[in-house]
Order: structure tokens, then sequence, then C-alpha cells
């Protein structure tokens, strides 16, 4: 044991009645202290509210009613989503979202998606089915998911413009 050591642990034991107080006090004054903290899980009160990138956050929280959100916006040079060719490559890029690791498919919202449907009611109740299958190979296939993505008011805006001119993928990170 060095010098110091030792003479530390002679003064130690010499004052044990003053280091037990210390000790004792030091862990009441903690132990009130602790009574008061508070966790602060709110990220918002944790970042600069004026700088521009938590600003664009609150404009996608906004717009789109989500933070954690990624929105890949898609514009066909002819200004028409509805074709074969556009399409397949919306599933493309909606299958390769799919694909990232950590990705849940439940979260992922395309008109490639399996789970954005078409639902109408019928004589016999309802009918529901995807908005687009699998990539049409033909305009016939194409003009179906456009009538398919139209007939549900909640993806025209969101998963693609009123206009059929743009096609949006969502993706969710949370």
């Amino acid at each position: 044991m060095s010098r110091a050591l030792a003479g530390y642990a002679r003064w130690v034991v010499r004052h044990r009645l003053a280091v037990v107080a210390a000790v004792l006090l030091i862990t009441a004054v903690l132990g009130w202290a602790v009574t008061r903290l508070h966790v602060e899980v709110d990220p918002d009160r944790q970042l600069p509210q004026d700088h521009p990138y938590i600003e664009a956050l609150h404009d996608v929280h906004r717009l789109f009613g989500d933070k954690n959100l990624v929105v890949i916006g898609l514009f066909p040079h002819d200004g028409n989503v509805f074709t074969p060719a556009f399409l397949r490559k919306l599933a493309e890029i909606t299958d390769r979202i799919r694909r990232v690791p950590g990705a849940n498919p439940a979260l992922i919202q395309s008109l490639a998606a399996s789970h954005v449907k078409d639902i109408r009611g019928t004589a016999d109740g309802l009918e529901v089915e995807r908005v687009m299958e699998k990539p049409p190979v033909d305009q016939a296939g194409a003009d179906a998911v456009r009538r398919r993505a139209f007939a549900t008011d909640a993806w025209v805006g969101t998963l693609v413009s009123a206009d059929g001119s743009a096609a949006f993928t969502k993706k969710n990170v949370a």
C-alpha cells in the first residue's frame, strides 16, 4: 500500500464518526434531490426550435401528420403516372424500400404497397382488391390501376396527385 493511501486510511479510521456522518448527510441530500428529478423524453424541448432543420421537421409534421416520415415524390417526364413503364418503376422503388434493413412493410404506403386497397360496396357486401397487385403490362392494366387509385379519396393527394402527374411513396421511420 502506498504512503498516501495508508495515510488516508489512518485519517478515515481516526475520524470514523465524522466520515460516517458526512456520508449519511450526503446520502440524505442526494436522496432528497432524486425526488425532484424528472425525465424529459420530448425531443422537441431539447432541440433549437428556430433551427432550419427543426422548422422543416415541423413543416413535415404539419403537412403529413407525422415527423418520422420519408416521402419520395416521383414525377414522370410525360406527366402521366398511369403508364405501364412508370407503374413498374413505382413498384420497383416500393420493393427496394421494403427491403431496407429494419423497414416495416406495414408502414410503407405506395400505390404498389400490398395493404393499399380499393374497397367498394357491392350488392353482396364489400369488394376489396389491391390498387396495384403487380405492375400492369399494358395501358388497359394501367387504366385499371388509375380507376382503383382514384376510387379511394384517401389515396388522392397522398399517394397520387389529383391530376395523376405525380406518385408518392411514404415510409414511417419510427
